[in-house]
C-alpha cells in the first residue's frame, strides 16, 4: 500500500522527483535509527515516488512532448516494430507500437505509436518513414475512451504518423527481442492448432482461443459485450486461473519423473514463464508468474510460502520493473481478487456450511455412503459459492469507478461456466499436445471442446435474457443535478438531457460514433432507461436500433426543436437551424442556445441572436463559425464550439446556470441578472 500511495502521490508531478529523492534519504536514515514498520512504509513510499517520477520525467519522450514549442516539422525517422501491426483498413495503414532510434540521422532512443503505410511489417522489423510527431490526443466526451492516458501508461507520449501516400522502407527484419519473437510465433501456431477443425464457427473458435490464450484483441465485440456483461471476461483475460492450470499439470507430470522434489518446484518455472510469453504478459498473467516462482523457491529450499506475502512481493517486484502497471485494470483487478481469495473465501465458505455441518463429535466414517457424498458435495459447493461472492465482491469498486457496469448475473454463471471453462482448458492442452503427434486426435479433441463451448455460450445467451442482467452503475449519479449535454460527435447532433431522475436522449448518431461515444457516455453516467429518444433528423436506422436494444426505451418521438427548462433558465436545442425553423421556433427567449447545422451560417446566427437574444451560444460547426472574442469582455452573447471545447454541459446549480466544457472553459449565469 505504501508503494501504491507513492506511485500515485508523484504521479501528478514527474518533474518534482528530486524532492521525493531527498524525502527518501531523510526518512531512511530515521528508519535506521527506529526500525519499525511506520518508517519502513515512509521509506518505501518516498522510494516509490521518486522512483515513479524519475522514470517519467528522464523519459526523452516525455521531455520532448513538454517542450513548450512543439516540433511539428516533417522528419526522417528510424523506427524498430514493437509489437504486432493492427491493420486499418479504412485508410491502408498499419498501427503499431515502435521504438525510435534515429530521428534525421541524430541518435535516439523513446518509444511511440506509430502509424505508416507500405508492405505488411511485423514484429522486429526496422523501418524508415517520413512523418511527423504529434501529442496524443485526449478525449472530447465524458466516458469516452482516453487513448492519450492508455498510450501514457505504456509509457509512450508521442504518436508518430507517416505522410499520406509515402510508404515506409524495411530496412531489417527480426531485429526485436528473440524471447518475444518466438514467444509470438508460438502463439499463432498455437491458436493455429486450437483452430483446427473449428473454420466454420468462428464464435467457438474465438471463444476456445480466448480461454487458452487470452486472445481479446482477437475476439469480436459481440462475444467480448456478452462476456462482459455476464461477468465472465475474466475467463478471456489470462489469469491466475491459466497459471495455477498450466502449473499444476506441469507438477502432476514432472513428479512422476522421479526427481527431487526442489528441482520438480524449479522445473515449474520454465512452464509458467513461457505460458505468460506466449499470452503477452498481460497484468494478471504476470503477476500470477511471479507468484507461482516465489512459491517454487520457497518450495525448492523447503521453507514454509506464506501466500500473501508472496502476493505483495510479486506487486513490489512488478512496480520496480514498471510503476505503470499500477494504473492497469489488469493489475488492479487481479491483485484485489487474489487477495480477497485468499483472506475471505474460507471463513464466508464456513459460515454458508454452518447449517448443513453434522456433530462435530460424530466421526464422519459413520455416515451412509451417500450421506458422506452429500457432505462433501454440499462443502464444496459452499466452497465454490464463497469464491464467487468475494471475487464479484472484491472487483466490484474497481468496475464501478472505470467500468461504470456491473454484472448482476456474474455469481451465478460463474458457478455454472467456470467448470466447464476448466475443462476446455484442459482439454486445449491435451490437443497442443497432441497434435504435433497426431493431427486427428487434435481435431477430435477440439470438437470436443466445441461441443462444451457451445454449452457455456448457450448459458451466456441465457443469462444475458435475464432482465437487468447488466446494469450501468456511477456513484457521481446519485448527486448529479438537472442537465443538458451536448456531445461532441460530429455531425451526430447527440444531447442528453437529466430532468428530474428522467432521461432523455435527443438524436443517436451513426453507429460508429453511438459504440464509441454515445453508448460510453450513458454507462459513465449511470444511465440505463431513456424515458424518451427524440429524433430531430434522418438518423440511420442501425444505431437507433441498437439504441432500443442496449437501452428501455419508452417512447420515440420526432421533433425539429427542443426546449428544455431547467430552473427559470431556457435551453434551447435546434440541431438543424435554417430561417425556416427558426421562424416557427415557439419561444421568444432563450438563455442558452444549441444550433447544430446552420443553413445560412452567419446570416442564419445573426438571425437567431436577433431572435432569441440568448446569453450562450453552443455551436456544433466548425471553428471557423465562432466570433474569435468569443468569450472576450464585450462578447455577446458567448459562444462555446464542441470541436474546440469539447461536449459542453448546461447544469443548474443552486440557482445559477453552470456551463461547463469538457475542455475546461466555464461561464456562470448568475439568477438574478438574467
Amino acid at each position: 500500500m505504501a508503494a501504491s500511495l507513492g506511485v500515485i502521490a508523484s504521479d501528478q508531478q514527474p518533474e518534482c522527483w528530486p524532492g521525493w529523492l531527498s524525502g527518501f534519504v531523510c526518512t531512511a536514515l530515521i528508519a535506521l535509527k527506529i526500525r519499525s514498520t511506520l518508517p519502513t512504509c515512509l521509506v518505501t513510499f518516498f522510494i516509490f515516488a521518486f522512483w515513479h517520477g524519475n522514470q517519467v520525467a528522464t523519459d526523452p519522450g516525455y521531455q520532448r512532448s513538454r517542450e513548450e514549442t512543439f516540433d511539428t516539422i516533417e522528419h526522417t525517422v528510424t523506427l524498430l516494430i514493437k509489437s504486432e501491426p493492427k491493420v486499418d483498413q479504412l485508410r491502408s495503414t498499419q498501427r503499431f507500437f515502435a521504438r525510435v532510434s534515429c530521428i534525421d540521422n541524430r541518435r535516439v532512443d523513446f518509444p511511440v505509436f506509430a502509424e505508416s503505410s507500405g508492405e505488411p511489417f511485423s514484429y522486429g522489423d526496422r523501418i524508415i518513414s517520413q512523418g511527423k510527431f504529434s501529442i496524443p490526443s485526449h478525449p472530447m466526451n465524458p466516458g469516452e475512451f482516453d487513448f492519450g492516458s492508455y498510450l501514457r501508461r505504456q509509457n509512450i507520449y508521442l504518436n508518430f504518423r507517416a505522410l499520406r501516400g509515402v510508404p515506409a522502407l524495411v530496412t531489417a527484419h527480426s531485429q526485436g527481442n528473440p524471447f518475444v519473437a518466438a514467444a509470438l510465433a508460438a502463439r499463432h501456431r498455437l491458436a493455429q492448432v486450437l483452430q483446427d477443425g473449428l473454420e466454420d464457427d468462428p464464435e467457438v473458435a474465438q471463444t476456445v482461443q480466448g480461454m487458452i490464450l487470452g486472445g481479446r484483441a482477437e475476439t469480436s465485440a459481440d462475444l467480448k459485450k456478452l462476456f462482459r456483461d455476464t461477468g465472465t471476461i475474466h475467463l478471456f483475460a489470462a489469469s491466475g486461473l491459466q497459471v495455477s492450470l498450466f502449473a499444476g499439470l506441469a507438477w502432476s507430470c514432472l513428479r512422476y519423473v522421479r526427481l527431487p522434489r526442489r528441482w520438480v518446484a524449479l522445473s515449474i518455472v520454465p512452464v509458467v514463464v513461457a505460458y505468460c510469453a506466449v499470452t503477452g504478459f498481460y497484468p494478471a498473467t504476470v503477476r500470477a508468474t511471479v507468484m507461482a516462482i516465489l512459491m517454487s523457491i520457497g518450495f525448492s529450499l523447503e521453507r514454509p510460502v506464506a501466500k500473501i506475502n508472496s502476493l505483495c512481493a510479486s506487486g513490489l517486484l512488478i512496480l520496480i520493473h514498471d510503476t505503470q502497471e499500477l494504473f492497469q485494470s489488469g493489475f488492479e483487478l487481479s491483485f484485489a481478487a487474489v487477495f480477497a481469495i485468499m483472506t475471505a473465501v474460507g471463513p464466508l465458505a464456513e459460515l454458508l456450511f454452518r447449517p448443513f455441518q453434522i456433530d462435530p463429535f460424530l466421526p464422519i466414517q459413520l455416515l451412509e455412503r451417500w450421506q458422506r457424498t452429500l457432505y462433501r458435495t454440499i462443502h464444496r459447493t459452499c466452497e465454490v459459492v464463497s469464491l464467487s461472492i468475494v471475487c464479484w465482491c472484491a472487483t466490484l469498486p474497481i468496475l464501478v469507478f472505470q467500468e461504470h457496469r456491473v454484472s448482476l448475473v456474474a455469481i451465478f454463471a460463474n458457478l455454472l461456466v467456470v467448470p466447464l471453462a476448466t475443462t476446455v482448458m484442459l482439454l486445449g492442452v491435451a490437443a497442443l499436445l497432441f497434435s504435433s503427434l497426431s493431427g486427428w486426435i487434435a481435431a477430435c479433441l477440439n470438437n470436443t471442446c466445441w461441443l462444451i463451448a457451445k454449452a457455456i455460450l448457450m448459458i451466456l445467451h441465457g443469462a444475458a435474457l435475464v432482465p437487468c442482467h447488466s446494469i450501468n452503475v456511477s456513484p457521481s449519479s446519485l448527486i448529479q443535478p438537472d442537465r443538458v449535454t451536448v456531445l461532441c460527435e460530429g455531425s451526430g447532433q447527440v444531447i442528453h438531457v437529466h430532468l428530474k431522475s428522467h432521461d432523455c436522449l435527443v438524436n443517436t448518431g451513426r453507429l460508429s460514433q453511438w459504440r464509441a461515444i454515445t453508448e460510453p457516455y450513458l454507462q459513465s453516467q449511470g444511465v440505463n432507461r431513456l424515458d424518451t429518444l427524440i429524433l430531430c433528423n434522418a438518423h440511420p436506422r442501425e444505431a437507433t436500433d441498437q439504441a432500443k436494444s442496449e437501452f428501455q426505451v419508452d417512447k420515440v418521438i420526432s421533433s425539429e426543436a427542443v426546449l428544455v427548462r431547467l430552473g427559470q433558465f431556457r435551453v434551447l436545442i435546434l440541431p438543424d437551424l435554417s430561417q425556416q425553423t427558426l421562424s416557427t421556433v415557439q419561444c421568444d427567449h432563450a438563455d442558452v442556445v444549441y444550433c447544430g447545422h446552420l443553413q445560412g451560417q452567419r446570416l442564419t446566427q445573426n438571425s437567431l441572436v436577433v431572435r432569441l437574444s440568448p446569453s450562450v451560444l453552443i455551436l456544433g460547426g466548425s471553428k471557423a463559425q465562432i466570433p474569435a472574442n468569443s468569450f472576450g469582455a464585450q462578447a455577446s452573447p458567448k459562444c462555446f464550439c464542441l470541436r474546440r471545447d469539447g461536449a459542453v454541459t448546461a447544469a443548474l446549480m443552486d440557482g445559477d446556470l453552470l456551463i461547463q466544457s469538457y475542455r475546461g472553459s466555464e461561464l456562470r449565469l448568475r439568477s438574478l441578472s438574467r
